[in-house]
């Protein structure tokens, strides 16, 4: 691979993300960002607040572990699809995004059960309006 070639694509991908930047309330920002997850609300304890992230990454196992399936699916289906090498990729980029989706639910699922019955479980308060990550 020429090295022109990821110059290209760094400054395609670094333009991308500036117009993302420069205009955020647009449909392809927000959805772009749509991962950014739940914010605390006010007096909200903490280990609910990781039981809604954990609620959060479970939404996302779902959608790779459905995207999984399908792209499976394709790879039985048309045999002589799923030996391209750009399949494959997608198969393993798909699985390692259904992975970290894995450990992300079991991690907050920990964390939430753990400050539920040990604590500390503090609650959130006292937020400004500037203090939100959206305003």
């Amino acid at each position: 691979m020429k090295v022109e070639n990821i110059f290209i694509f760094f400054l395609a991908l670094r333009l991308l993300l500036w117009l993302l930047h420069r205009y955020p309330r647009s449909i392809v920002s927000r959805v772009a960002f749509a991962w950014v997850g739940p914010l605390p609300t006010e007096q909200e304890l903490f280990a609910h607040f990781q039981l809604r992230w954990a609620i959060f990454s479970f939404g996302w196992l779902c959608h790779f572990a459905i995207t999984f399936t399908f792209l499976y699916m394709i790879g039985t289906y048309f045999p002589n699809l799923s030996e391209q090498v750009w399949f494959e990729v997608g198969l393993f980029a798909v699985s390692l995004g259904l992975g970290v989706a894995v450990l992300a639910t079991l991690g907050f699922l920990i964390k939430a059960g753990k400050a539920y019955w040990f604590g500390p479980n503090p609650r959130f308060g006292g937020f400004d309006q500037s203090d939100r990550a959206y305003n």
